[in-house]
């Protein structure tokens, strides 16, 4: 599975993570939802996107390998 975009950013608590972008797939979501805990990982219903705490940017690496470009980005704000 690739992502279609993926970008930093806070969850509803505001605790640093990774917005993720990428087409439904069953396998994939089950993967992430068994991988990283549901206490650091939210589903975003209205946008269609999952975040996840920047603690798991290891296990997306592993999910998603192409999240790799996206770690690598420099950030453009601080």
């Amino acid at each position: 599975m690739t992502l279609t975009q993926a970008y930093r950013g806070g969850d509803t608590d505001r605790r640093p993570g990774w917005f993720l972008h990428f087409s439904y797939d069953a396998d994939t979501v089950e993967n992430l939802k068994r991988a990283i805990p549901h206490t650091e990982r939210q589903w975003d219903d209205d946008k269609k996107r999952w975040w996840v705490s920047e603690t798991y940017a290891k296990v997306v690496l592993g999910l998603f390998p192409s999240f790799e470009a996206y770690l690598n980005q420099p950030r453009l704000f601080s």
